[in-house]
């Protein structure tokens, strides 16, 4: 018995070797068909690696021409524009729609000041130009 017992586990054990054998060679299958999967996927990422950097190129190109384009059509404009903006002074006005006090001191030319007025009367060329009733030398 103890020899049957004995002739009995060999070939189980032989049994076993070959399931493992068969699984070995799956996975070497598998490795075979993964590492062949990965070679592709590594020369597709080049390639895409590649147009990627040619289209990267190709936008910057683009950029610097649309960046001339804008530079000869307006000019130094948009960057005024782009600088009262940026001080949150558009048009020349202040956040509350007034102008600033450097402005009106600037549009302020000083006509209308109370010491400067002659009281003399007017002159002759403005009695001139009066249009009253009796004046005729209009």
């Amino acid at each position: 018995m103890e020899r049957q017992d004995y002739i009995n586990q060999i070939n189980d054990l032989k049994g076993y070797v070959k399931q493992l054998l068969g699984m070995i060679d799956t996975l070497k299958q598998t490795l075979d068909t993964v590492s062949a999967s990965n070679r592709r996927n590594e020369e597709l990422v080049k390639k895409l690696s590649a147009q990627i950097e040619e289209l990267q190129r190709l936008v910057k190109n683009l950029e610097d021409r649309d960046r001339r384009h804008n530079k000869n059509t307006f000019g130094q404009k948009t960057h005024k524009v782009k600088k009262r903006v940026e001080d949150g002074c558009a048009n020349g006005e202040n956040a509350n729609g007034k102008q600033d006090r450097d402005e009106e001191r600037e549009d302020y030319d000083g006509s209308h000041d109370s010491s400067d007025v002659d009281q003399s009367g007017p002159s002759q060329n403005e009695e001139e130009r009066l249009d009253f009733p009796g004046n005729d030398n209009v």
